[in-house]
């Protein structure tokens, strides 16, 4: 495109604004609809109430009827699902990078390139076309929307483990320490039972220290607080791991428990010296600690001594550490000496486990949430750009006539679409940590951060569905008849 032809562009393109519905109809017809919407509910469950046994009892029958389809559930699928979200938030970044350092360069060639600077002034003028509140605030709300959905399976995950941590920190072992659990397959806060009977023969044959613990997802609440949590992953090791290491008393339960000590999560707002209640008997307060254990939850720590006694009222442990030297393979050979069918692990293969286990319970129905967005996306673009650019045929057309190469009009179009995305994730920023601070604020125990890598995912997504979305756009531009269209428009 030559200097004159962007000159006549210039003049040519002025977006025509379609004649527009005034705020006040608008308003109006919402309104309306609301109150027809609230006037038909209200008027149905009045009858349902003063009808229990006929209509009130019809209309329950017929909310009720619907389908679900229960088809054989699919191991890939899920696999698949897991991977395509690890995938969006480990390429993102590199997308966000890569789409920044593409539209930079090409910036800085435009001025050693004439119709490369043409190109961008032409994409500029396609941008001006894009006048609609629709196509301003989708493709944020696209790239924000994706970027909280894609990082709730990794916050479930890591925020299910931070229990873990606290023992791992109280009594001073890494995540390759090893561990005595029930079997191979055991996931924290699920069955595993290990009885003590074994534990002490473990010590006192492999001359080992044998450190027992407790894991378990029980429930707890402060009779106080209008807002609690619907459980809390309970965790419990020796008494003076915690005073050493919380700088706390943990003084005794007595005899029927009535003096039972906890340490918990400090997000329930609860002042040492206050009492909860955790599975159902009454606990003193003895501090709190910096910990948020995932999905709707608030962590109860306790010395093993007293929720043995109070709570669990068992002769077994969830598991066990055991100190010293020894490595895996050999405590395992040990084990199957002595006659115990026990599985030797590490805190490094729990983790693992748990994040397994978060990751095929949040990722994949989020992973299909943002597949129903993607879907969405591309066609909402899709109809808006394609919109658009039909009601700018005409000026288009011009420029055909004027001398101006379709292909350059098309490649004017992908620059404006990565113009677009690029300053769509800027917008997406902000947007994304009020949506995350929403996500956190709506349970106990999360805590979400819309990084680049969340922000990253939601643009590599955008990028596909803007892709999809164009199409329609320069397909129109592509079967263009400029001279019908002029002829038409005379």
């Amino acid at each position: 495109m030559s200097r004159e032809q962007l000159e006549l562009t210039q003049e040519v393109i002025q977006p025509t604004e379609p004649a527009a519905m005034s705020w006040r109809k608008k308003a109006g017809i919402m309104a309306a609809s609301v109150a027809a919407a609230v006037g038909v509910g209200v008027s149905a469950n009045t009858i349902a109430e003063e009808n229990p046994g006929s209509i009130g009892e019809a209309i329950e029958v017929i909310g009720d009827i619907g389908i679900a389809p229960t088809p054989d559930v699919s191991s890939a699928g899920t696999e698949t699902l897991i991977a395509v979200n690890d995938t969006l938030r480990d390429i993102g970044p590199y997308a966000l990078l890569s789409g920044g350092v593409m539209l930079g360069s090409l910036a800085l060639a435009r001025r050693k390139n004439e119709k490369l600077d043409a190109t961008f002034s032409y994409a500029d003028r396609m941008e001006s076309i894009s006048k609609t509140r629709a196509s301003r605030l989708l493709p944020p709300i696209i790239i924000a929307s994706v970027a909280v959905a894609s990082g709730l399976g990794d916050a479930a995950g890591e925020g299910a483990n931070r229990p873990l941590s606290v023992i791992q920190e109280a009594v001073g072992v890494d995540d390759d320490s090893p561990v005595i659990v029930q079997h191979d397959k055991v996931i924290p806060f699920n069955h595993s039972s290990v009885v003590n009977d074994s534990l002490g023969l473990i010590e006192d044959e492999l001359n080992v220290t044998v450190t027992p613990f407790q894991l378990a997802l029980g429930s707890m609440y402060s009779p106080d607080k209008d807002s609690n949590p619907s459980s809390a992953p309970i965790v419990a090791i020796p008494g003076e791991y915690l005073e050493s290491t919380f700088n706390v008393t943990l003084e005794d339960a007595g005899a029927g428990c009535d003096n039972l000590s906890v340490i918990i999560g400090d997000q329930l707002d609860v002042d040492s010296g206050e009492s909860i209640v955790v599975e159902g008997k009454e606990a003193r307060v003895a501090g709190t600690i910096d910990v948020l254990p995932g999905l709707d939850r608030v962590a109860v720590i306790g010395s093993l001594e007293q929720m043995n006694e109070c709570i669990f009222e068992g002769d077994s442990n969830f598991g066990a550490i055991i100190g010293g030297d020894g490595n895996i393979a050999d405590l395992e050979a040990s084990l199957d000496e002595l006659g115990i069918d026990y599985h030797v692990s590490s805190f490094g293969e729990l983790n693992a486990n748990y994040a397994e286990f978060w990751d095929r319970s949040v990722k994949p129905p989020m992973m299909q949430l943002i597949l129903l967005a993607f879907g969405a996306g591309a066609a909402g673009v899709m109809y808006i750009r394609n919109s658009e650019i039909l009601r700018q045929n005409k000026q288009i057309a011009t420029l055909v006539a004027q001398g101006v190469q379709k292909t350059d009009l098309i490649q004017a179009e992908n620059l404006r679409s990565l113009q677009a995305g690029l300053r769509a994730a800027l917008y997406a920023g902000p947007m994304a940590v009020v949506l995350t601070g929403v996500v956190n604020s709506s349970q106990f125990g999360l805590e979400m951060s819309a990084d680049v890598k969340s922000i990253g995912a939601g643009f590599a997504t955008y990028g596909v569905v803007s892709a999809i979305g164009s199409r329609g756009a320069k397909r129109t531009i592509r079967n263009l008849d400029a001279a019908a269209e002029l002829r038409a428009g005379a």
